[in-house]
């Protein structure tokens, strides 16, 4: 579908290193990933050589080669060896067509409640026609390409006659590359909670739902379920091949991280396997070297101009500028595509609407990025319509904002190191130490049945490097009712009010404004940055921790992002990125640098993620700018390169590792912060909020609001439950109302806190016992929040009742909150568990 103004890439015919196109520009489908090439004098030299480091990635014995009868070899000249023969596979165009009907079924739309047993509406079954021997053949030939050592060799096979081939339902129109064709229909929805395993004609097998992608479309979540079914009802394991795959891929990026060409190809995996957002991301990384690389015959050229320049001459053993910038001409229309292909599924149609808009300006008249303009247009277009109509329902906080956020399930990447997820008894040892309470500490803790107490167990009964599992706060002595029980100050904290403004503490956020903050003790740094303190503490802190990783860096394009449900993400990212960066280790100069998600910050917090044995079922607001292009340029700003290699010195040994700087690292800490912020609402007099900068539109005759975000790093180790035994308190209010809500701890203890801060304080509500667990309520009164009049009126209320015993309407409303950390059971509290017994809680399910 390539427009007549898009160049070919010439070298697809002289060279194997550059799969050929389609007439859509689409790479043809290969079963091995193409070599690097380097200029060497021996290829019998280089080919052993090559063959013995994919053997030592592998650590595994060499698989004997998969024997099959070609049915056509295509032979082209090669520049390293003259016997290779490989073999083309022509693929089906993708039709828009099929993107329509995955947009039509999205994973979550809402929850229904319901007496009976769970229900859900099955598309009608599509009717499949198995593909012949060509197609099988592929399928057998894909996992021993893949474990193949000797990778050098192309292995591609035998097309497939367009008359013979069924007609099939693709999600993506960019098949991923490198893989065997995709089953040839989807079978009837399997979405109602995606069951853990599914009946074949000979077998059961079990889905391995951590590698079902992230994307909410069921179609979408159905194909990478297809992946496993047929890969357990043959004798090859496709979605293991994949996995292998994406392995040595990234080894490839370590070996030449400047050449996009490395980049799409991961970008077309990650999207075949579901990932989405990994995909989109790597993407923008593509375009980013591509951009680079196009500018080296330009003023504007760069040292990443030349390096790109210079991974793709290399790749095509050529020193034509005409090929090399032909190449990244094409690569770009790649990119493009599959970028805003990522979006589309993703659910970002505004931001895939921006994003195709570039594209077309580059690439006018591409059929493709036209195609997929009117299907995002279309898409956003019926978003806007719904909640508008919602709006007229009920409560819409902005209908800008939700209108634009994508979606995306929330999920553990599972090809990420284990210990990266792991918190071991040392982790728990070192957050004790800081605790700052007197009458509880952090433990492991084991969840009893529904309606029974949990319990703690003792960390010395666990190994060294064991997985403490879930982390719980205990009473280590009786509580007193009104006992203060810990009072949480936290530096990462950010608003939606730029430090600059000097209203707030640049680090623990409070008000600088009589009578809690005098004139006199507001300190501003020597080093001339326009931030202001509360106290000389904070001014000292901030010094010399985050603010000299930022020192001197505008970052003011952080408070005009405009309308975005998630617009404090990159914020909160820049905060805690600067916390990381400025403790010894962690420092970008450090060789080796140790992985962020293992800093005493993020190795303590947690994300919400889905069980293995479970389909995610509840999505998360996600967008191209927030998640993709601001913590990009955030780690540009902060002088981090995403793209070359690690270096790790033993012995006097430089070894090459690859760059820890992965999307799937940078979101990783997006979930972990996104599960562990509090959201507040700043209310106090005399609070100025520039209009450049006001994101909460406000009457102009009342208070100016604010939205306060903040990590506690011990606040969040508390548990939820409905009969929570801990009440907790922010500072983000008016002091002059009533100061006595600003009082933390006791006795000689006693402090006031400062309106506005990120302090949180924690009072124990009743007696508590020691080894008690210390529970709060994650979701304000978990009853349902009614008033003191309506109580009175209907005393049941307050027990979650409403006067004929049944489960109240808001009670209900907090249930239906709760399943986003719990399943339709609840918390495994009393409440919940009388509620299930008595029946008072009714099935919910998803409803696509």
């Amino acid at each position: 579908m390539s427009g007549p103004n898009i160049p070919l890439s010439p070298n697809k015919v002289d060279f194997i290193d550059t799969p050929p196109t389609s007439p859509c520009d689409h790479e043809a489908i290969i079963l091995s990933h193409s070599p690097l090439v380097i200029r060497n004098s021996s290829p019998e030299k280089f080919k052993r050589k090559v063959t013995s480091v994919f053997a030592s990635l592998y650590d595994e014995e060499p698989t004997p080669k998969c024997k099959t009868k070609p049915e056509e070899v295509v032979t082209l000249a090669s520049p390293i060896w003259t016997d290779a023969a490989p073999q083309v596979i022509s693929g089906n165009e993708p039709e828009v067509e099929e993107n329509k009907e995955a947009l039509e079924k999205p994973g979550v739309d809402r929850i229904e409640v319901v007496d009976s047993h769970p229900e859900k509406d099955i598309p009608l079954s599509l009717d499949s026609t198995d593909t012949e021997s060509p197609e099988k053949a592929a399928e057998e030939a894909l996992p021993l390409a893949i474990t193949e050592p000797e990778l050098t060799e192309a292995m591609i096979s035998s097309s497939i006659h367009p008359d013979t081939a069924s007609s099939t339902i693709s999600i993506d129109p960019i098949e991923a590359i490198h893989s065997a064709s995709c089953p040839a229909a989807t079978e009837v929805s399997q979405m109602e909670y995606v069951p853990s395993t599914i009946e074949g004609d000979a077998e059961k097998f079990k889905i391995r739902h951590e590698w079902t992608g992230t994307c909410e479309f069921d179609l979408i979540t159905e194909k990478s379920i297809e992946l496993q079914k047929k890969a357990s009802f043959t004798q090859n394991n496709q979605l293991d091949g994949l996995i292998l795959y994406r392995k040595a891929l990234v080894h490839d990026m370590t070996i030449a991280p400047h050449d996009p060409f490395i980049y799409i190809d991961l970008v077309n995996l990650d999207a075949k396997l579901a990932f989405k957002d990994t995909s989109s991301h790597y993407a923008y990384r593509a375009l980013i070297l591509i951009k680079a690389g196009l500018q080296t015959i330009t003023p504007q050229q760069s040292e990443l101009s030349r390096l790109v320049y210079t991974a793709v001459a290399t790749r095509l053993y050529t020193s034509s500028t005409v090929i090399i910038i032909d190449e990244l001409q094409s690569m770009c229309l790649q990119a493009y595509r599959c970028l805003v292909q990522g979006l589309l599924h993703c659910a970002a149609f505004w931001d895939g609407l921006t994003v195709v808009k570039l594209g077309l300006e580059d690439f006018p008249g591409d059929f493709e990025l036209l195609d997929l303009q009117a299907l995002l247009f279309g898409s956003f277009q019926n978003r806007h319509e719904e909640i508008v109509e919602d709006a007229k329902n009920g409560p819409v906080d902005n209908i800008i904002a939700s209108s634009r956020s994508g979606s995306i399930y929330q999920k553990r990447y599972p090809w990420m190191a284990p210990k990266l997820f792991v918190r071991t008894p040392r982790l728990v040892r070192q957050v004790n130490s800081t605790f700052g309470s007197l009458n509880a500490e952090v433990r492991p803790v084991i969840f009893g049945s529904p309606g029974t107490a949990s319990k703690s167990k003792s960390l010395s009964d666990l190994p060294k490097n064991a997985d403490v599992g879930p982390l719980g706060i205990f009473a280590t002595r009786d509580i007193e009712e009104g006992e203060s029980i810990l009072v949480d100050k936290s530096y990462a904290c950010v608003s939606n009010i730029p430090p600059s403004t000097g209203q707030f503490c640049d680090a623990c956020h409070a008000h600088l404004a009589p009578p809690f903050v005098q004139p006199a003790q507001i300190c501003r740094p020597s080093c001339g940055c326009n931030v202001s303190f509360c106290s000389k503490g904070c001014h000292d802190l901030a010094i010399g921790g985050y603010h000299k990783i930022q020192c001197g860096i505008d970052f003011t394009w952080l408070y005009k992002t405009g309308a975005s449900k998630t617009e404090w993400d990159p914020r909160m990212f820049l905060r805690v990125m600067c916390i990381v960066l400025s403790t010894p280790g962690w420092s970008k100069d450090s060789t080796p640098q140790k992985n962020p998600l293992q800093h005493p910050l993020l190795a303590r917090l947690t994300a919400n993620y889905p069980s293995d044995e479970k389909q995610a079922i509840h999505s998360q607001n996600w967008s191209y700018q927030e998640n993709i292009v601001a913590p990009t340029r955030i780690l540009s700003d902060l002088g981090i390169d995403i793209f070359s290699p690690a270096r790790k010195i033993h012995e006097g040994k430089t070894k090459f590792l690859a760059n820890i700087w992965t999307p799937e690292l940078i979101q990783t800490m997006y979930w972990r912060m996104l599960n562990n912020a509090n959201n507040s609402k700043i209310d106090i007099s005399g609070l100025q909020l520039d209009e450049s900068f006001r994101s909460i539109p406000t009457p102009k005759s009342g208070p100016t609001m604010a939205h306060l975000i903040v990590i506690s790093p011990s606040y969040s180790f508390f548990n939820h439950s409905c009969r929570y035994n801990v009440m907790w308190n922010g500072t983000c209010l008016n002091g002059a109302q009533d100061i006595s809500a600003l009082l933390a701890g006791d006795g000689p203890n006693q402090e006031v806190l400062k309106p506005g801060s990120s302090s949180v304080s924690c009072r124990a509500n009743r007696g508590i016992k020691a080894g008690e667990e210390l529970t709060i309520s994650y979701v304000g009164d978990p009853m349902g929040g009614y008033s003191p009049e309506e109580i009175e009126k209907q005393s049941r209320l307050a027990i979650g009742q409403s006067e004929d015993g049944a489960m109240s309407h808001k009670r209900m409303i907090t249930r239906m909150n709760l399943m986003k950390w719990f399943s339709n059971a609840g918390c495994g509290c009393g409440q919940c568990a009388e509620e299930n017994d008595s029946g008072r809680m009714r099935k919910m399910f998803r409803v696509a």
